[in-house]
């Protein structure tokens, strides 16, 4: 009897901890329109699981294949330890398996683009959260995905130009576009050695929208996808910062460029005035308005060497 006591004594010293069922319902933020690039694409995933001492519990890579095609929204499950609280790390569309990485080393690991448009099998995304698994109830966790990009809508309006000037965009450059990207922290490109020499391009084709007038002046809209990139603020911008050029030929009464000439309109992009912050999963509405011969320079830079007088 006595060695019966003493055996349920130490039974009750290692009590079992229980496991639950846990639901990981995984979608790309919403997409205000569907555009160039699918927004909402999902074609591989890198999932990851470290408790709270920063240790590896888990680590899950869902190819293309496993996946059985691209998708925007996935559900997977998994059991973690009840009253323990976790940190999740997803990303989505890198085309590899994450290394099995402590989570310290993670939160400092950066994606790296082959070339500023890389997105036919799905924009980079990520997310990194915490949750506390409850103790007495499975648990289901929505873990909307954010893209590691920013997109610019452009517009053109004409409206305030003389009735004598016709401004045709021939092409739209993004420059400054980030070569790679934190998944996990704010970011922004590195220096002048970690952006494209050539970044995001929409040649005339792509950019007709622009040259289609409709009500008050306005053109239609078109879009430009960057990296985020929050240099903060910076003298002239910097050499890492963000910036928009539209090349467009000209004819006025007076001025017109020659053939295989151009004018060149050039704006830094960020979150205000100053301050060159393009921030991921974001949306920037910009409408360039000329005035007057649509010659005058006042909130961007604007090269008109080319010009020739009649």
């Amino acid at each position: 009897m006595l060695f019966s006591l003493c055996l349920g004594a130490a039974c009750m010293q290692v009590p079992l901890t229980p496991r639950a069922d846990v639901t990981l319902r995984l979608r790309a933020g919403e997409a205000t329109r569907s555009l160039l690039p699918d927004e909402q694409l999902i074609s591989d995933l890198n999932l990851l699981i470290y408790t709270e001492e920063g240790l590896l519990e888990e680590q899950r890579y869902l190819s293309e294949r496993l996946l059985m095609g691209s998708r925007t929204e996935l559900e997977l499950r998994c059991s973690l330890l009840r009253g323990v609280r976790y940190t999740i790390a997803v990303c989505a569309n890198l085309g590899y398996a994450l290394p099995a990485l402590p989570l310290e080393q993670l939160r400092d690991w950066r994606y790296p683009l082959t070339y500023p448009d890389e997105y036919s099998h799905g924009m980079p995304m990520s997310l990194l959260t915490d949750c506390l698994v409850p103790l007495n109830t499975d648990l289901a966790i929505d873990l909307p995905l954010e893209r590691a990009m920013a997109r610019i809508d452009l517009q053109l309006d004409r409206s305030g130009l003389n009735p004598d000037v016709a401004l045709t965009i021939e092409s739209v450059h993004a420059g400054g576009c980030p070569a790679s990207v934190s998944l996990f922290r704010e970011s922004h490109a590195l220096g002048a050695d970690d952006v494209f020499s050539s970044g995001f391009f929409l040649d005339e084709s792509q950019c007709q929208a622009l040259n289609r007038r409709g009500d008050g002046g306005k053109s239609g809209i078109v879009p430009l996808y960057l990296l985020e990139n929050c240099q903060g603020t910076l003298p002239e911008g910097g050499p890492a910062c963000s910036w928009i050029e539209l090349w467009a030929s000209y004819h006025s009464l007076r001025w017109h460029t020659p053939p295989g000439e151009h004018l060149t309109y050039r704006f830094y992009i960020g979150e205000e005035e100053g301050r060159y912050d393009l921030v991921r999963n974001t949306v920037y509405r910009y409408t360039v308005r000329p005035e007057g011969d649509g010659l005058k320079t006042e909130g961007w830079h604007l090269d008109k060497d080319c010009l020739v007088e009649f």
